[in-house]
């Protein structure tokens, strides 16, 4: 692939991809997942934020969605041992430490991801800042807890609604 005519970003990201897969993949309960964050001491974090979530790999075309490392970290950072995963509630997205209930973002992130039919509920569920996207909602109400009228969710919001019900 050539990235912008020009042939070395496509190099230098395949050097992206590479180093993240040396070095960001960590294995958890027998599974290899990627890592959020990594250290030069070997530490490494879980951990995942709607506004740039690992869900997002495929779609930016860094990985396949049948990728077994991409598919095994999405399922630890959905589940319930997850600490910001919403799993067992009526919006079962994803939140983070900024605001920890299940964001909108995340709901766009899963209908780009092959979560479409369980996005779409959770949207329909959600009763967002008076029809406008917010940054999250109460995950079992759908009430609109942080960032009312969210204008750039409402416009990534629609984006994903467009692109992953095609």
């Amino acid at each position: 692939a050539v990235l912008l005519d020009q042939p070395a970003l496509a190099q230098q990201a395949d050097r992206v991809r590479e180093a993240v897969y040396s070095n960001f993949v960590v294995e958890i309960t027998g599974k290899k997942v990627f890592a959020w964050s990594i250290d030069l001491e070997g530490h490494w974090d879980i951990y995942d934020e709607p506004p740039g979530s690992l869900q997002l790999l495929p779609f930016y075309g860094f990985c396949a969605l049948k990728d077994e490392i991409w598919k095994a970290t999405v399922a630890l950072i959905r589940g319930d041992e997850y600490e910001f995963s919403f799993s067992s509630h009526a919006i079962a997205e994803i939140g983070c430490k900024h605001a920890p209930h299940p964001w909108v973002l995340s709901i766009c992130n899963s209908l780009l991801s092959g979560h479409q039919k369980e996005a779409v509920k959770h949207l329909k569920h959600a009763k967002l800042d008076n029809g406008v996207a917010c940054e999250s909602v109460h995950e079992d109400t759908g009430e609109c807890t942080t960032g009312f009228a969210f204008a750039t969710c409402a416009g990534f919001l629609s984006y994903a609604l467009l692109e992953g019900m095609r």
